[in-house]
């Protein structure tokens, strides 16, 4: 403890232990930034790559989407049935 006495009765000691105290706290704040930085940057490249597969997915499901409508399309030509016009059966084999 005495040492501790003499020490803290030395101003330059102080000081010192200050303005070391002091740097490492501004030396931590400015490694937080960095690191928030970095982090953010990463953030915004994986959502940019998830907004450009988004708009890939959707471009795809449009396709599907059209490609479906077109097969119900054709898949509805055979279900008209008209009724009062007598059906003729054609002979399609010559």
């Amino acid at each position: 403890m005495e040492i501790v006495d003499e020490l803290s009765k030395n101003g330059v000691f102080m000081q010192t232990v200050v303005s070391k105290l002091y740097q490492h706290i501004i030396a931590n704040e400015k490694f937080k930034q960095i690191l928030q930085d970095a982090l953010m940057l990463e953030f915004l490249q994986i959502n940019s790559k998830n907004e450009k597969q988004t708009k890939q997915n959707e471009e795809k499901m449009k396709h599907v989407d059209s490609k479906v409508e077109e097969l119900e399309q054709y898949s509805r030509r055979n279900c008209l049935l008209i009724h009062g016009i007598p059906y003729i059966k054609e002979d399609t084999e010559r």
